[in-house]
């Protein structure tokens, strides 16, 4: 017979593990729920057209959402490592920083160029698709406000219930909404419609994160990051209006975008030798290692 102290161990045990199963399994069920339920709506309301346009848009999200997924589960592990040493609200900080320098070029390229993206690998027959896509795309845009770190930030914490939280959020907007939209603007009423829910999703996990659990949150240099990819953004939206174009414009804003970081104050010297760390570790190193020499190069120009 196991002794009573062996019981006891047994049933917290228990508790333990579905306290951070049980909202990490029914988030899951939610996310799935999320995923199907915008498609079936829309091919309730509207026809093929529309449900196989808004089908070829979301594709090209899979791009932002794999360089997501990469960041989150590395993040994981980095919250779940500076839990245990108290720090994982000042990592909070850092990763939303360094994502959202990373990200905000890549959804204004994404928005600004979705009309040459949907030309070059479907062809110019899906016209409703670019528009999809360039409104769906700035969901990511959300990233300053912990967008894609929220849920790591809490998993990695032992907080799932604040996740599941941010699901419940998620799914009372798009459950109402999503009906509501596609009905008056088909499929961009639908991508519309997971803007919204994504962004209730957020901020409440950027409320209780950086509110409850005192994560840190860098606001003048979101700001600056903020500032940097939209004042040089004027450049990428001309490869809306021609797509042909995009081929020279979105480098261009690329490059605009580079140059203007250290100018602005968004990365400074401190950031570039993190960056320079960091980038040691990844296997796209050899990628990283120029621009980020780029950065220090206008960085010192800009200072003298």
């Amino acid at each position: 017979m196991m002794p009573c102290g062996g019981c006891s161990f047994s049933s917290q045990l228990l508790r333990s593990m579905l306290a951070y199963g049980l909202p990490v399994y029914v988030s899951n069920l939610m996310l799935s729920f999320s995923n199907n339920y915008p498609s079936i709506v829309l091919a309730w309301f509207r026809g093929d057209f529309e449900v196989g346009n808004f089908s070829a848009a979301v594709k090209f999200i899979f791009f932002l959402s794999a360089i997501a997924m990469s960041f989150s589960l590395a993040m994981l592990s980095a919250f779940s490592r500076a839990s245990a040493g108290g720090r994982a609200a000042y990592v909070y900080g850092y990763s939303v920083k360094y994502l959202t320098l990373v990200l905000l070029p890549l959804v204004v390229c994404t928005s600004a160029g979705s009309k040459l993206l949907v030309n070059l690998f479907y062809g110019r027959e899906y016209t409703l698709a670019p528009k999809v896509l360039s409104v769906y795309s700035l969901t990511y845009m959300l990233v300053g406000f912990g967008y894609l770190v929220n849920q790591s930030y809490f998993n990695g914490i032992g907080q799932t219930k604040e996740v599941l939280w941010m699901s419940l959020a998620s799914a009372a907007v798009l459950t109402p909404v999503a009906p509501l939209l596609a009905k008056l603007w088909g499929a961009i009423g639908i991508a519309l419609s997971l803007m919204a829910s994504q962004a209730a999703s957020c901020l409440v996990g950027f409320k209780r994160a950086t509110g409850k659990f005192s994560a840190t949150w860098p606001k003048s240099d979101i700001a600056k990051a903020y500032a940097t990819a939209l004042i040089a953004a004027p450049v990428a939206a001309l490869s809306y209006l021609n797509a042909t174009l995009g081929y020279v414009l979105l480098p261009l804003y690329l490059l605009a975008y580079l140059t203007l970081l250290p100018i602005t104050g968004a990365v400074n010297g401190r950031d570039l030798e993190i960056m320079k760390s960091a980038a040691e570790a990844l296997p796209v190193s050899w990628a990283a290692k120029p621009l980020i020499g780029y950065l220090s190069w206008v960085l010192r120009r800009s200072s003298s």
